[in-house]
């Protein structure tokens, strides 16, 4: 469950980001408003998966069968400006790349997206065979070996510098937000939900948006954090979440109420150790992270 500080910028309004008409085939048209168009291209099947975010479906894009997620935000009517789209369709774009670039990116593709009675409707791929990350641990008996953890931190590290570099800030990375594809060739790991993202990679942010539990020492201490440590912190807690069979809360870490696994090796404390530094201008970089001895073990 996504949840907020006091602080927070309101969840409950879509944020919107006016581009020019040229620079986008997205605006909102009637096409994005109309309900027919919406049932004659998918077909909406149960539900898998309900959050503060709102609901997402099962579903089906008629024209050929791919297995769709279909998500529901809700929201007041966002307004139809020529030029005007929801924020996080903008993210999603510049993340996964366009409906041509299904299964190309780490971020899960937007294939259509939809103001419909007062909801944001999002038309996702659907990866085939996959779970979440949190649901992958639990059936793998709850914590993950460092052999198994390392090739998904190796494709998180990845995942984050590849958003960066498609100039995407997602700001609330963790299990949950993290599907997993189970195949022949290994686990490949998907990022979800860039409802709490944003563009602005260089901005120093006082409003905290995404899981208060997982959010960085420096928002707690001094109500800013920025989006590179931040980012880093959250991998460090993703990886502490799959070696141990325990919660994590900044807020107790920073206590030092919770300890590490004295089974895990001097390479992975340090790689953890780097993410999880409580001074941010101390805490390692993307680029640190990738070209870590641990993740080439």
């Amino acid at each position: 469950k996504r949840t907020a500080s006091a602080n927070a910028e309101p969840s409950e309004k879509i944020q919107r980001v006016s581009l020019p008409v040229h620079s986008t085939n997205n605006s909102l048209s009637d096409l994005r408003k109309s309900e027919s168009d919406f049932e004659r291209k998918y077909k909406q099947l149960g539900l898998i998966g309900k959050g503060g975010f709102g609901s997402v479906y099962a579903g089906l894009r008629l024209s050929d069968s791919l297995q769709v997620a279909i998500k529901y935000a809700d929201s007041k009517r966002v307004q139809g400006e020529v030029g005007c789209v929801p924020l996080e369709v903008v993210l999603m774009q510049k993340a996964g790349g366009g409906p041509e670039a299904v299964g190309k990116f780490a971020a899960v593709t937007l294939l259509d997206w939809y103001c419909l009675d007062q909801k944001l409707v999002l038309v996702m791929e659907r990866p085939p065979f996959s779970l979440d990350l949190a649901q992958y641990i639990h059936f793998r008996g709850g914590r993950l070996q460092e052999d198994e953890a390392r090739p998904l931190m190796n494709q998180l590290v990845n995942a984050a510098m590849e958003m960066y570099n498609r100039g995407v800030f997602h700001r609330d990375l963790k299990l949950e937000n993290t599907l997993v594809e189970i195949g022949s060739a290994g686990p490949r790991l998907r990022i979800i939900d860039f409802g709490c993202g944003s563009y602005e990679l260089k901005k120093n942010f006082r409003y905290f948006q995404g899981t208060l539990q997982y959010a960085p020492p420096e928002w707690f201490k001094h109500k800013m954090y920025k989006p590179i440590p931040t980012t880093v912190w959250q991998l460090g807690v993703m990886l502490y979440c799959m070696l141990h069979r325990c919660q994590f809360d900044t807020r107790v870490f920073s206590m030092d109420w919770i300890h590490f696994s004295s089974k895990l090796s001097r390479e992975c404390l340090s790689f953890l150790h780097l993410c999880l530094e409580e001074e941010c201008k101390k805490r390692a970089t993307l680029e640190r992270l990738r070209t870590h001895a641990w993740l080439s073990g």
